[in-house]
């Protein structure tokens, strides 16, 4: 049963990281009502991938690590019960929380690099943007890079082998 729930929480986050980067580019495409109903499809697809992280890694999270998670969680939350009034405080606590997950995924090398770098990306990219550098196209990468992170995630989560996207933990030793 935990793997039925790992496997969509992968394929959660693999949706919603394509819809999250996707929905960069919504405003300039879509109704304000339509952009409303792809990102709380995105936001639900983000926590269901969240909790399948949670189960493929929870032995080595640690304290930072599950932290982190429940950070995340906390933002979406922010986010919604707000209605989207609060988006920017609820995503600032939200990239808080991958970026405390990443921290530990990095520092323990409990898992493939490529998903804690590009939150890590999507960090500096909100930063910058804040800053006043390039505010517009700083913020639409930041999007980008936050989804393609949860595409990596759920890759990793489903047990991808490709693209780098495996645990070193989970590789062979052997020499070939």
């Amino acid at each position: 049963m935990q793997a039925v729930f790992q496997r969509a929480g992968g394929m959660g986050a693999i949706i919603g990281g394509v819809m999250r980067a996707a929905g960069s580019f919504a405003p300039a495409v879509l109704s304000p009502s339509a952009q409303a109903v792809l990102y709380f499809a995105t936001d639900v697809f983000l926590l269901l991938g969240v909790a399948g992280f949670w189960l493929k890694q929870r032995a080595s999270l640690g304290f930072v690590g599950a932290l982190g998670l429940v950070v995340f969680v906390a933002g979406i939350l922010v986010i919604r019960v707000t209605n989207g009034a609060e988006y920017q405080l609820g995503a600032a606590v939200a990239l808080l929380g991958v970026t405390l997950y990443s921290a530990k995924t990095l520092t323990a090398r409990s898992g493939a690099p490529f998903a804690p770098v590009a939150w890590l990306v999507a960090l500096a990219f909100s930063v910058a943007g804040m800053l006043g550098f390039a505010p517009a196209a700083m913020m639409l990468s930041a999007g980008v890079a936050f989804g393609m992170a949860f595409v990596a995630a759920g890759l990793e989560t489903l047990g991808a082998t490709h693209f780098g996207l495996v645990s070193p933990r989970s590789t062979s030793t052997r020499s070939i």
